[in-house]
């Protein structure tokens, strides 16, 4: 059992220093050690990914395209799940045209003492965040005073392309049309999140280099 667990580390410790496929790869891992040790390896390896994900995160990621997750993880997996997933996709992508949050124009940069910078079309932000490592959480808190946009919790994750970084649906259109986008752009995408519980909407990063 040492060995196993041992094993374990070591292959979640070689995926997390290469950043790749990491969170597809370390699920297939969890899925074929957890017939073995009776459902620990997801725990152990939870715990390796989250205190990775908090070292890799640190740096400068530009934004490529839209991002989403929905309980359950099974939704996008099936002919229904990526119709919505290209449709909502789509219409965030028009949303987001309105702020200036394209290719080129937005990214973000998380510093080693827990500051960051974001830029996102002709605004640029700032202030300080919070990763949780057990549960992938990451809180972003804002020092704009005009903008009011305060404190914002969502997800982080290490991908095979980059950094996804997600917030609940509500959360995030709020802090849209704080910035300057159209309600009704907006509207559309509310609309095809109904009825999935705990879906998260956001951004997909590439590291710059």
């Amino acid at each position: 059992m040492k060995k196993i667990f041992l094993m374990l580390l070591l292959l979640g410790s070689a995926l997390c220093a290469e950043a790749q496929g990491l969170k597809g790869l370390l699920n297939a891992a969890k899925d074929v050690a957890d017939e073995v040790t009776d459902g620990k390896a997801s725990e152990l390896l939870d715990k390796v990914t989250g205190a990775a994900t908090e070292h890799l995160i640190v740096g400068t990621w530009n934004y490529a395209q839209p991002a989403m997750t929905f309980e359950g993880g099974d939704l996008l997996s099936n002919v229904a799940g990526e119709a919505l997933a290209a449709k909502l996709s789509t219409k965030l992508q028009s949303a987001y045209n309105f702020v200036g949050i394209k290719e080129g124009a937005c990214s973000f940069t998380f510093n080693e003492d827990n500051t960051f910078s974001a830029v996102m079309g002709s605004r640029t932000l700032s202030g300080t965040y919070a990763y949780d490592t057990t549960t992938f959480a990451i809180t972003l808190n804002f020092d704009s005073k005009l903008l009011k946009l305060g404190t914002m919790t969502g997800y982080a994750y290490i991908t095979a392309t980059g950094l996804d970084l997600v917030f609940d649906c509500t959360r995030l259109v709020k802090m849209l049309t704080t910035l300057g986008a159209k309600v009704s752009a907006l509207s559309s995408v509310t609309s095809l999140m109904q009825g999935y519980d705990k879906a998260n909407i956001g951004f997909s990063f590439t590291k710059n280099k």
